[in-house]
């Protein structure tokens, strides 16, 4: 069993199934999309539903080879293996009697293309990676949240009273200055000019700066710390894919040797 799950061929008619299974989602969503109550969409609903059960029990008999050739150990070790039985257990509960909603069930059918990055090597390789690199963001997202905080606590007690739409209290003043770090250039409650046609200086400098401190630095910051544990995590692990590589060769080849039996012999003498 585990031949045939390691296999090229079953590998790639595996990720073709599933990819295929993806697009079928999309065109789904096409014709389909929320007029699941439409009668004149229920024949194309009846051969959608045929084809998402017979795609559910396929990779179900998948899941049972891999679990089989695998089992124990190496199965329940291995946290593709947990994604491939996540996936799998939500496209069985879509298809049992539970009442879910079919905007639910969409969801759990179009995950199913996460099981695609179990395939390809170097796709693994990636978001293995981009999983290590995430987690040293954690301080720089920390640093980000507090200079936001700060800065809306400054729109609150400045702004507060002149702009109340974007500055009364403090989810309004946060989420303003998020839309200005997402791409909006200015808060749009905060004039640029006074009623006299001067320029609002008050104003200019509090977005202003907040552009420089936080768009400028900190999200420049935070890409070059993310970049940087992204390469040093595919280092780390193109490395590790070597030594393993390495090892197995090494076996393979004390395996094949014809002195192995009368080492074997002369060891325990």
């Amino acid at each position: 069993m585990r031949k045939i799950f390691k296999s090229e061929i079953f590998q790639k008619v595996s990720a073709l199934i599933i990819f295929a299974n993806f697009a079928q989602s999309i065109v789904e969503a096409q014709l389909i999309g929320a007029r699941d109550n439409d009668p004149s969409r229920d024949g194309i609903q009846d051969v959608f539903e045929r084809v998402n059960t017979a795609v559910a029990l396929i990779f179900l008999v998948e899941l049972t080879i891999n679990a089989y050739g695998y089992w124990f150990q190496p199965f329940i070790r291995n946290p593709w293996s947990w994604l491939d039985m996540f996936v799998v257990a939500t496209s069985l509960l879509a298809l049992g009697p539970l009442r879910i909603p079919t905007s639910v069930i969409r969801f759990m059918r179009a995950i199913r293309i996460i099981r695609l990055f179990n395939r390809f090597t170097n796709l693994r390789k990636l978001i293995t990676a981009l999983t290590l690199s995430i987690l040293p963001m954690f301080n720089a997202f920390m640093l980000f949240l507090l200079i936001s905080s700060i800065y809306a606590i400054m729109g609150v007690s400045i702004f507060g009273h002149d702009y109340p739409e974007d500055f009364m209290v403090f989810d309004r003043a946060f989420l303003a200055l998020f839309r200005i770090t997402a791409g909006d250039t200015w808060v749009p409650s905060l004039p640029v000019l006074r009623d006299d046609g001067s320029l609002n200086w008050r104003g200019a400098a509090f977005v202003i700066s907040y552009i420089m401190v936080v768009n400028w630095i900190i999200l420049q910051v935070s890409v070059a710390v993310l970049l940087d544990n992204f390469i040093n995590a595919s280092h780390r692990i193109n490395e590790e894919s070597r030594k393993s590589k390495q090892t197995g060769m090494q076996v393979r080849n004390e395996d094949r040797s014809p002195l192995n039996p009368l080492l074997s012999l002369l060891s325990r003498r």
